[in-house]
């Protein structure tokens, strides 16, 4: 898999703000929206596309659409806050948030033996 590298001056100067500490954590949200819709477009660059034919307000034409459904992974927790301007670039895209749920933790086996005792005691 290439490797794609956000060279742009909206992407520097945003992440120049994020890794500043003194940054308040309202902004740090809006920075982290910015940068994460920067590497949407980024992301998607070579999305393969087709045409389609549609009815303007003024006269048919013909637009381009993309030929595949895309679908919307976060990668760990950190990877949710990345998921609304994905959602937001891309609406008609199914996305699937459960990848989030693999990283919580299972329970402890104290926590397991204890409630299967439970359940013994009320059969």
């Amino acid at each position: 898999m290439p490797l794609h590298l956000l060279q742009h001056p909206l992407g520097a100067h945003v992440l120049t703000h994020l890794r500043d500490k003194t940054t308040k954590p309202a902004l740090f949200r809006t920075l982290s929206y910015q940068i994460s819709l920067l590497l949407a477009l980024e992301a998607t660059r070579d999305l393969a596309t087709e045409e389609k034919a549609i009815e303007t307000p003024m006269e048919p034409m013909t637009g381009r659409v993309l030929s595949k459904h895309l679908v919307i992974v976060p990668i760990l927790r950190a990877g949710l806050g990345m998921l609304q301007p994905f959602n937001d670039t891309f609406p008609m895209s199914p996305s699937a948030t459960s990848a989030s749920s693999a990283t919580t933790r299972p329970p402890s086996p104290a926590a397991t033996t204890a409630s299967s005792r439970r359940w013994r005691t009320r059969a």
